[in-house]
């Protein structure tokens, strides 16, 4: 099992508590920075400060992770880790979290630009003041979930040891990427075609790639009145990251989440329906700074009768586990991987139609029954969005 006692990546900021964060560059989606009075209690009592209080404590160094020992009440688990590779199981990406110091700018880019679709418009749980955004396929499945919380006027961030650097999305064709470098290049934002993958970044410097998907997973997929279906994205692939300590990296991808190994660096969690893969790349020499245009965390999709168990089986590896913490829309446990990646399994559901009808995701600001109380607050000092509505097939 993983020693607490070992840290690494010293000082690199992914480390550092989240409350810290905020004050030094107002960038997390944590704890408030500023006083607030009217937030209602989390469900459970835990919360993000309490997530990052749990997860930061990630053990390093060079101690391998050691057989485990299965408890006494358990026994039909097995006597190693061995157990759970055909037993719980992981589907791929949930969704992906971002920073964003410009909100307007953020839907006018990845709706309007990108084709996705706002599937739901709330508000950080721990922190009401600021959005969260949640861009998607038209039901808002896992596996497409790109996520955002606003911080107005956040400075720029940049990617470093312990932080995810690319998100990796799917395309069905030669013609789709064809497709994209034109329309990306027409709106001004630069392009690189290599081979079956096409980079760019965001206006806020968030780093994507594109690549030719070619098996037989369900393409996720939004509609846009000026993006024909067979050129839509299709969902996550994946993502790249500079681990702080690839090799136990590595180990904590194997033995305790049951990721398979496809190549140097290169790893793959499938599931009965969908997979996701985290490449492992050689850190920056510069520190990284979380900030707009930065990724917060990745979540990995979990069953939701499983997500005890996934809660038990990480505590149990020797890496601090949050309790499971409810979100209304998904469940939610976060923990930080060796490397100092900030990870986070997500339940398959309820999901976002919970309290919106399928046909108006995104259209109004939804708040879990929790946080309504803030709702005079909230509406009045969040930034105004673009209307979602005007990018629709529908739209006139």
């Amino acid at each position: 099992m993983f020693d607490q006692s070992r840290r690494g990546v010293k000082g690199h900021p992914q480390h550092q508590l989240i409350g810290h964060l905020d004050r030094d560059a107002r960038t997390t989606p944590h704890a408030a920075a500023t006083p607030w009075t009217g937030m209602p209690a989390a469900r459970p009592t835990a919360t993000r400060n309490t997530v990052d209080r749990d997860a930061r404590s990630v053990p390093h160094g060079n101690t391998r992770l050691r057989e485990l020992k299965v408890r006494s009440d358990r026994p039909a688990w097995g006597t190693n880790y061995l157990w759970f590779v055909s037993d719980l199981r992981l589907e791929g990406v949930h969704h992906i979290s971002c920073i964003t110091g410009d909100a307007p700018g953020n839907v006018e880019f990845y709706v309007g630009l990108l084709g996705m679709r706002l599937v739901k418009k709330t508000v950080n749980q721990d922190d009401p003041t600021v959005y969260h955004l949640f861009y998607g396929d038209e039901k808002g499945s896992p596996g497409f979930d790109l996520t955002f919380f606003e911080y107005p006027g956040a400075r720029p961030g940049r990617a470093g040891a312990g932080m995810i650097h690319r998100v990796l999305w799917r395309l069905p064709s030669a013609e789709s990427l064809a497709f994209w470098k034109e329309r990306l290049e027409a709106a001004g934002t630069e392009t690189s075609l290599e081979g079956k993958s096409l980079r760019f970044t965001d206006p806020e410097g968030l780093d994507h790639e594109f690549e030719i998907y070619s098996g037989d997973e369900s393409a996720l997929v939004s509609r846009h009145k000026e993006i024909p279906p067979e050129f839509a994205i299709q969902g996550f692939q994946g993502v790249r990251v500079f681990s702080g300590n690839q090799d136990l990296t590595e180990e904590a991808l194997d033995e305790v989440l049951g990721f398979e190994k496809l190549g140097e660096g290169l790893w793959q969690r499938a599931g009965e329906e969908r997979s996701g893969t985290c490449q492992l790349d050689l850190p920056p020499t510069e520190r990284g700074i979380p900030g707009a245009g930065t990724v917060h965390h990745i979540a990995w999709a979990s069953p939701i009768d499983q997500h005890e168990r996934w809660q038990e089986r990480v505590t149990s590896s020797g890496l601090r586990a949050t309790p499971v913490i409810d979100r209304f829309y998904f469940k939610a446990v976060y923990f930080r991987e060796p490397g100092g990646v900030l990870f986070e399994l997500a339940t398959i559901g309820p999901g976002f139609t919970t309290d919106e009808e399928a046909g108006h995701l995104g259209e109004r600001l939804s708040l879990p029954p929790d946080f309504e109380s803030v709702r005079e607050h909230a509406e009045a000092t969040l930034t105004p969005l673009p209307d979602v509505t005007q990018w629709r097939p529908d739209a006139g």
